[in-house]
């Protein structure tokens, strides 16, 4: 009987130790399914940041593209205002000129008058 009781005593201890071991396992399944769920959720947050950081770079490139049409756009308005300020120096050379010749011509009709 007490060797009866004894191997009773050891098939319990091993049934205790498989419970414990299978309430291990199934911890560990928990844990690995929230670790699952979690790095499901990160990679569709790192899919969401990408597609943010993809139309950041376009509207980026939209930027940099309008910029440098204003810089051109201000370069031409610059060399326009450049070469209207030429003109405005031209014709006020051109117009003392005419001024100039107008005397003369007043002269010389006097002279010959």
């Amino acid at each position: 009987l007490q060797e009866k009781q004894s191997e009773l005593e050891v098939v319990r201890s091993k049934a205790q130790m498989l419970e414990n071991a299978v309430i291990e396992r199934k911890g560990l399944d928990v844990d690995l399914s929230q670790a699952r769920r979690a790095l499901m959720e990160m990679e569709t947050k790192a899919t969401l940041l990408n597609s943010q950081l993809e139309m950041t770079k376009t509207v980026l490139a939209e930027k940099e593209r309008e910029l440098e049409y204003q810089s051109t756009r201000v370069r031409e308005m610059e060399r326009s205002e450049m070469l209207r300020r030429e003109l405005e120096k031209e014709a006020g050379f051109l117009k003392s000129k005419v001024v100039e010749t107008e005397a003369r011509a007043s002269q010389a009709l006097a002279d010959l008058g």
